[in-house]
């Protein structure tokens, strides 16, 4: 025979009277008292009672190492880097390659008097010709006196292989 008891509401101590908190406190002994005896009898019975887990040893060193931040002010930005994984640092994958060739590609649209140049966009394509063969295509970039930029996509110049990387 089980009996189901209806969980308490949780209320704060400014919401009760001094009575009140004494009957919450009296009725919260007895559910655990329940709960013991009728652990007791299923432990009488031969039957497994609740498993007693214990707390993880890890936590309170997490704790601790978080307090000692704390105290000590705000980490600097070389122990913020170390407790990074390794390899999640952003780095640009270009940077070391080695260009082959450059191409500069002006905007196929009609360009109206007055625009200024306004440089390049550098777009870098890795592609495998039989041997490493990088190229970097510089997107002319001009601005009309409306301050509209004008430049051709990289999807319009072709390549070798007809694709297309970054």
């Amino acid at each position: 025979m089980s009996i189901k008891l209806t969980k308490l509401p949780e209320l704060s101590c400014e919401e009760l009277s001094d009575r009140e908190t004494l009957l919450l406190q009296l009725l919260r002994e007895r559910e655990e008292c329940i709960q013991q005896l009728t652990d007791e009898i299923a432990r009488l019975k031969g039957e497994k009672g609740k498993p007693k887990i214990k707390p993880s040893r890890l936590e309170p060193e997490k704790k601790a190492q978080g307090q000692q931040e704390k105290t000590e002010g705000e980490a600097t930005q070389e122990e913020q880097a170390k407790k990074k994984r390794p390899g999640s640092e952003k780095r640009q994958k270009t940077a070391n390659l080695i260009i082959h060739e450059t191409k500069v590609i002006e905007p196929n649209k009609e360009i109206p008097t007055g625009s200024e140049f306004k440089g390049y966009q550098d777009y870098t394509v890795q592609e495998l010709i039989i041997r490493a063969h990088n190229t970097r295509y510089r997107l002319a970039r001009k601005e009309n006196p409306n301050r509209r930029i004008y430049k051709r996509k990289v999807t319009e110049v072709g390549t070798n292989s007809g694709t297309r990387g970054a």
